[in-house]
């Protein structure tokens, strides 16, 4: 289907910028999948409203603290 066909070339490319970011060095995180953000922290299709932001922000820090230990 067209919609499964987007997803696979998203994670693709998802996966292309993983390899490039790690074999440079760097780490690489997405929250493409991340089930826990349903539509209440969306302002729209793609963009995080503010509970958004701050939900992706926390975890993002407790992420970042985890590989810094």
């Amino acid at each position: 289907s067209e919609k499964q066909g987007a997803y696979d070339c998203f994670v693709k490319h998802c996966d292309t910028c993983r390899e490039i970011i790690e074999s440079n060095g760097g780490y690489y995180q997405s929250f493409f999948d991340y089930n826990e953000y349903t539509d209440v922290y969306f302002a729209d299709c793609i963009h995080l409203n503010r509970d958004g932001a701050l939900k992706l922000t926390e975890e993002f820090c407790e992420w970042y603290d985890e590989i810094n230990r």
